[in-house]
């Protein structure tokens, strides 16, 4: 009889063992998630000038899930009357220009900056190298040659009346000017260099009549932009942090009027949480004096955050990203203010958002899915088989189909199916037989042992994937008992290798 897992129609089948929801975070954990209400204690300080500041104070706690507590909270800084400043720091701060550009950071910039997915990037990147356009768009390699004429391909840029003044001031500006954004060799201080192709760059100048769509314009545009941030010099910045403390107070000592709990410390009569000191304010010396002898209780403690950008630099030309903050106040240590503003906010916890194209890339890179010239058809893949769809906000979320396939895994016993480990583990291996340091039979054997083991536990319980699908799809027409029909030669059962869904190690 014909074995039932030949039943399962083609839709079903992983091939390449693709998983059909893609990673993290979980879609069972976003469907089962609960939100929960939080607070946290906002405060605002006004600073007169022309025109007057409003500093934004974060709270260091950031927030509770206790509406009674951040109530108490409160009333201690309110109580406190004054804001003390206890620390003030900050520095030079740099934001460094970006690394030469590789076919997977060029996929998650055009996502990110275009909404252009994966495959669409790659075909636009494709033609564009074919006209002779772009460098070879399928590369690794993060460093340039430094026998590449990088001057000369700056140069070409200088036509644009978008960024070709910016590309000029670049060859123009004085190298030895600290403060002159001349000329930098792009960063080399990565490893990733597959030696067959340089970075992703402009080979020539491309007009308007270059282009077939605006499409291909947007990524020449963000490929020059890049290049020219690459050999830019890093922005340089000014950061600063306050942090205030709220409501500290000197413990108070007990008398006739307090309630004493039995460590001696004063509760009175509204409780132990609620302090009530005598006095509003202390000066800085009272203060010192009950911080040496142990006697000062903490308050709730505040930050604010500035920056002053000193030099753009790359940024001028990366018009995709930002770099700007508030410039804070002059403020020193021992201040003291009253704030305009100490209020209670409430929020509630949102669950976290499905996968966007970008992340999912990253997510490969960092598993050993695929490679910079398979990982977008991968992707293209997984939506064309109905496992999972993009939204308008360029995130997957899974089909039925896919989290059918999940659960099917899962009730099996090979789950492993649906993660990333198999394919990984496939290709580390693939690698190393690439670099001499695996046999190819050893390779081969390992994962035809691999998937046979898989394959063996899924024939025994296919009816569990067919009751998976049928509860989400309706079912495979499969009959329950059909698996009683094949024999896997195995005595040993599950033989337990298909759950985990990873290799032995080469040892």
């Amino acid at each position: 009889m014909q074995h039932s897992l030949r039943l399962i129609p083609d839709a079903l089948r992983t091939h390449k063992m693709l998983a059909p929801v893609p990673l993290t975070p979980d879609h069972a954990q976003i469907d089962a998630f609960i939100p929960e209400d939080f607070w946290r204690v906002e405060m605002k300080r006004q600073v007169p000038g022309r025109p007057p500041q409003t500093v934004d104070f974060n709270w260091k706690r950031g927030r509770i899930y206790d509406r009674t507590m951040a109530i108490i909270l409160l009333e201690r800084c309110l109580r406190g009357g004054e804001g003390v400043v206890i620390d003030v720091r900050g520095g030079q701060k740099t934001k460094r220009r970006p690394v030469p550009l590789q076919t997977i950071k060029l996929q998650q910039l055009a996502s990110r900056y275009l909404r252009l997915s994966a495959d669409r990037t790659m075909d636009e990147a494709e033609k564009l190298y074919q006209k002779g356009i772009l460098s070879y768009p399928r590369t690794e390699t993060e460093v340039f040659n430094r026998s590449i004429d990088l001057n000369g391909l700056v140069q070409m840029q200088t036509e644009s009346n978008d960024w070709g003044a910016y590309a000029a001031n670049l060859l123009n500006a004085d190298p030895n000017n600290p403060t002159a954004n001349a000329f930098q060799w792009p960063r080399e201080d990565s490893s990733r260099n597959d030696e067959a192709h340089p970075p992703i760059h402009p080979v020539r100048f491309a007009h308007a009549g270059d282009f077939e769509n605006n499409e291909q314009r947007l990524l020449y545009e963000l490929v020059a932009r890049h290049f020219l941030a690459c050999c830019s010099r890093d922005a340089i910045g000014v950061d600063s942090c306050v942090e205030v403390e709220m409501g500290g107070y000197p413990m108070p000592e007990a008398d006739s009027e307090d309630e004493c709990d039995e460590g001696g410390e004063a509760m009175g009569a509204a409780g132990a949480h609620a302090v009530r000191p005598r006095r509003r304010t202390w000066t800085d010396k009272e203060e010192e004096e009950k911080r040496d002898a142990g006697q000062w209780v903490d308050g709730e403690l505040f930050e604010a955050r500035g920056l002053q950008v000193l030099q753009r630099n790359w940024l001028d030309v990366y018009r995709y990203e930002r770099w700007s903050g508030r410039q804070l106040p002059t403020m020193r240590v021992g201040d003291r203010f009253v704030p305009d503003e100490l209020r209670l906010s409430a929020g509630r916890t949102a669950p976290p958002l499905p996968l966007s194209e970008e992340q999912l890339l990253g997510l490969m890179e960092r598993h050993g899915i695929g490679t910079d010239a398979t990982m977008a058809d991968h992707i293209k893949k997984v939506q064309e088989r109905n496992y999972v769809v993009k939204d308008g906000g360029l995130r997957f979320r899974p089909r039925p189909l896919g989290v059918a396939l999940l659960e099917g895994y899962k009730a099996m016993g090979v789950n492993g199916m649906g993660m990333p480990n198999l394919r990984a583990a496939m290709e580390r291996d693939c690698n190393e037989v690439a670099a001499g340091r695996m046999q190819k039979e050893d390779m081969v054997r390992r994962c035809a042992e691999q998937m046979k083991q898989i394959f063996d536990i899924a024939a025994q319980h296919v009816h569990l994937l067919s009751a998976a699908v049928g509860r989400r799809l309706g079912g495979l027409g499969l009959d329950d008992h059909s698996d009683d029909d094949y024999d896997n030669g195995d005595d040993e059962g599950d033989g337990g290798g298909g759950g985990g869904g990873e290799w032995p190690s080469n040892g």
